[in-house]
């Protein structure tokens, strides 16, 4: 496997980036009330599909990135706006997705 540019097109080449939490992220999530074991399994998939294709997450026609979750038992439907660059994600808020 190489590890190609980050839009290689290859599902399994891109390289596993950091996500940053932002304080605004963690504060709002926080005061979401939520099931805190639920939903970090819920984010922790999240986490790993945004650290290796946040690409895939990209609003179209824009520069803005989003992920929106499912409902779960206990976990309700998130939406997260992210930012990224070819090492990172920042998770920079987060609520309740419609």
């Amino acid at each position: 496997m190489s590890n190609g540019p980050e839009n290689s097109g290859d599902w399994f080449t891109s390289p596993l980036r950091t996500i940053v939490r932002e304080p605004l992220f963690q504060q709002q999530l926080d005061g979401l009330a939520l099931d805190h074991r639920r939903i970090e399994e819920v984010l922790s998939g999240i986490e790993y599909a945004l650290g290796k294709h946040p690409e895939m997450f990209r609003i179209p026609g824009s520069e803005d990135c989003m992920v929106k979750t499912y409902f779960y038992p206990n976990a309700p439907a998130l939406r997260i706006l992210f930012t990224y660059n070819a090492v990172e994600v920042h998770l920079e808020a987060v609520e309740f997705a419609e």
